[in-house]
């Protein structure tokens, strides 16, 4: 509470200026209509209670202008520590609110006995969190964000969404249900396709986050304060110096990852994805800009115990921090980019196929909590692994999903596994993921396939000279082209079938 309640000069003040231009932008980011203009307000207020700051703590000479301006700014500064906790009532009560009216729009997405009050909510969703924990928690915990997106968004997309994982929750609601699920088989299930180097990945992830865990956790109590010093040791310096280096050059690499798959994650009917790596895009440059900072000073000759920048107004935070506190923090960044394994553990991403069944986008909507979900409800009947009422098995999930997962990054590409489903129902034959550089999968016969489109019919004709170099490109590579017209208009598909009747019969149309 000290830091909030300045006693001295610029104590806590951006703390409470960051948090009150962040619920501006909060405002500007999540309200509809001209309400969102709103978000201008705190901006301004921040600015103008810096710019009153910095003009009564440098001023040299009076003036009547600026003292009137600032005056106001400058008598409320005592009481600034009030405007964090201001700021967090106002956006509870504004995503309370959001949030109500989504429960009132859309009441299938609430649970039975359920109603559009915070307070019944907390207990309806709390008693299924506790049926077998920690399993019905993290289904419970990523349900309750599954539904916040759909109401926010507003779409249809999303709102089917939750509304097919709490019809799952619905089915699923004793003990008795959940008495054979298993974490360990989920996990697995989760993991399925992603390759040998998992593992190593995790284990290098372990590893530089070490550094994190002792100078942010460890650390950070005045009892272990030594920890932090440790790092800057003769010994320990030079290690973590080098991990520091082996981290930014995974960041760098995770940063290529990202810019390629932004396209795609655009293209998804949902939004999460989009979002989750628009974010670790920020991140990740934030990253190797602390990184290239860091590292440079050391480079200029600074001990591990000196201060990164020595006068940065702007960034204030960096004029208190160490060389060995910003390697520290540069391997923070890291962390952000987790490998597969714990994205599974921790519900996963927002990923759904909405053209096949409603067991399979809610396992993928839930990511490992989806799992979990579908082992507690089992559906009887059927042939060939799959359900009495069409949704595919487990065995069938997990093969679905690696039809759409790029060995090369691990990611999983819904389009293509909807693709892959479009081709087999077409062709009537059974497809694995190729581990082949230049194709994206197999028959049993060992048969090539590498498919283009299935991209909003909105951007054919950006991408219309693109598509058509692209199969003229597969056709050097793989045996068979396949063209997915799904989601394009009559009229597009019409174009595509000109260009592809003179290559033969190894490009073909699915979808159509």
């Amino acid at each position: 509470m000290s830091e909030m309640f300045p006693s001295g000069p610029d104590t806590g003040f951006h703390i409470a200026w960051s948090a009150l231009a962040s619920l501006g932008v909060g405002m500007l980011l999540r309200w509809r209509g001209p309400a969102r203009l709103l978000g201008f307000m705190p901006l301004v207020l921040v600015a103008g209670a810096h710019a009153a700051h910095n003009f009564d703590v440098a001023r040299t000479a009076r003036s009547t202008v600026g003292d009137a301006l600032a005056q106001p700014f400058v008598a409320v500064e005592p009481l600034l520590g009030l405007w964090p906790f201001l700021a967090l009532a106002f956006a509870i009560w504004s995503d309370s609110r959001a949030l109500r009216r989504g429960k009132v729009a859309s009441p299938q997405l609430l649970l039975a006995g359920e109603r559009p009050t915070a307070l019944s909510s907390l207990a309806t969703v709390g008693r299924y969190a506790l049926i077998r924990p920690p399993c019905t928690a993290m289904v419970a915990h990523r349900y309750v964000l599954l539904r916040r997106t759909a109401w926010y968004a507003g779409r249809a997309a999303e709102r089917d969404l939750a509304s097919a994982a709490c019809a799952k929750m619905q089915a699923s609601p004793t003990f008795i249900s959940w008495r054979g699920v298993g974490l360990r088989a989920g996990l697995s299930q989760r993991l399925s396709g992603r390759g040998r180097r998992g593992p190593w990945m995790l284990l290098i992830w372990a590893v530089l986050a070490l550094p994190v865990l002792a100078y942010f956790v460890l650390g950070a109590t005045p009892e272990l304060a030594d920890v932090q010093r440790a790092l800057a040791g003769p010994v320990v310096f030079p290690l973590l110096l080098a991990l520091s280096g082996v981290g930014l050059a995974l960041v760098i690499w995770h940063l290529a990852i990202a810019v390629r798959s932004l396209a795609l994650a655009w293209r998804d009917t949902l939004t999460e994805r989009a979002t989750r790596v628009q974010l670790r895009l920020l991140a990740g440059t934030g990253t190797l800009l602390l990184g290239a900072v860091t590292l440079t000073s050391w480079l200029r000759g600074a001990r591990p115990d000196q201060h990164v920048i020595s006068n940065a107004h702007v960034l204030n935070a960096l004029n208190d921090l160490l060389l060995y506190g910003g390697l520290a923090l540069l391997l923070a960044g890291f962390v952000l980019f987790p490998p597969a394994g714990l994205i599974g553990l921790a519900g996963g991403g927002l990923v759904a196929v909405p053209t096949i069944t409603t067991g399979f986008i809610t396992l993928e909507a839930l990511g490992f909590t989806g799992i979990l979900l579908s082992q507690a409800t089992p559906e009887q009947g059927g042939d060939n692994g799959e359900s009495g009422g069409g949704s595919p098995s487990a065995a069938e999930q997990a093969r679905l999903h690696d039809l759409g997962v790029d060995p090369a990054t691990g990611q999983f590409r819904p389009v293509e596994m909807e693709t892959a489903q479009r081709i087999e129902q077409q062709l009537g034959l059974t497809l694995t993921r190729s581990k082949h550089v230049g194709a994206d999968w197999l028959d049993s016969k060992g048969v090539t396939y590498d498919a283009v489109g299935n991209f909003p019919s909105q951007f054919f004709d950006r991408q219309r000279p693109r598509l058509q170099q692209a199969i003229l490109d597969h056709l050097q590579k793989v045996d068979l082209v396949p063209v997915d017209v799904s989601k394009f208009t009559p009229g597009q598909v019409a174009k595509v079938q000109q260009f592809i009747q003179n290559l033969g019969p190894r490009v073909f149309l699915v979808g159509a």
